[in-house]
């Protein structure tokens, strides 16, 4: 029986995500540790495709829903600079922002209004706009195939596992933290156990944890640095 609704989907991958988030501010004298967290926290990104194409598919206005995650993706994109220690600049900003896009991907792919060849030219510009984000290209693209996959489970995991091999491939970084990315497969037992279920939850708590837990991870940071550095 399929007892995951999305609410706690979303709840393990907030955990997963900030277990993760944790890890990337643990020092490195130790790294069979925050590797280990790095590996749960894995789950995180493909939980969230999945939810983002889920919420396509359900909601009955597309348009505010990507008002919502815009707003959120923007609010974000301060929260993950002062978490990261970057300037507030655009060249670099939180995953929110492809998956804000991803909406856009989505509707653009459906719409009958504008013709084959005249979606080449938006999808670009979305694809150029996503490559400063965190998951870049794939937190915009992948909702858009788990989406159009609601057909079938199956795919959507293949998808998901090439998406681990994608990441990895891509990933500037030595051969340990290459491997990390392949465990984006765990995400798929958990995914295999929604319910398609909405869940007793406030939507809103998602929305607003990001930036939290983001602005509170930044603070402890510097009062560490501060402390012992």
């Amino acid at each position: 029986m399929k007892n995951l609704d999305a609410f706690k989907l979303k709840k393990i991958a907030i955990v997963a995500m900030t277990i993760d988030h944790i890890a990337w501010l643990l020092p490195l004298n130790n790294m069979a540790l925050p590797y280990f967290m790095h590996v749960f926290g894995r789950v995180t990104a493909p939980i969230m495709w999945f939810m983002v194409a889920e919420g396509c598919y359900y909601t009955k206005d597309w348009k505010r829903y990507f008002g919502r995650m815009l707003v959120f993706a923007l609010i974000s994109h301060f929260a993950y600079c002062f978490y990261e220690g970057y300037p507030y600049h655009m060249l670099y900003t939180s995953v929110m922002w492809p998956l804000a896009l991803s909406v856009l991907l989505i509707k653009l792919i459906e719409t009958d209004i504008i013709p084959g060849w005249g979606k080449l030219l938006p999808i670009i510009l979305l694809i150029i706009c996503s490559i400063c984000a965190d998951w870049g290209v794939l937190a915009l693209t992948m909702p858009a195939v788990l989406y159009f996959c609601r057909h079938s489970f199956k795919i959507q995991a293949v998808a998901i596992a090439i998406s681990g091999i994608v990441a990895a491939i891509m990933t500037d970084t030595f051969l340990p933290y290459r491997i990390l990315q392949l465990f984006v497969c765990l995400s798929i037992p958990l995914l295999a156990n929604y319910n398609k279920q909405r869940g007793k939850g406030d939507k809103w708590f998602f929305y607003l944890y990001y930036p939290l837990h983001l602005t509170v991870l930044g603070v402890i940071n510097r009062i560490f640095t501060v402390l012992f550095l």
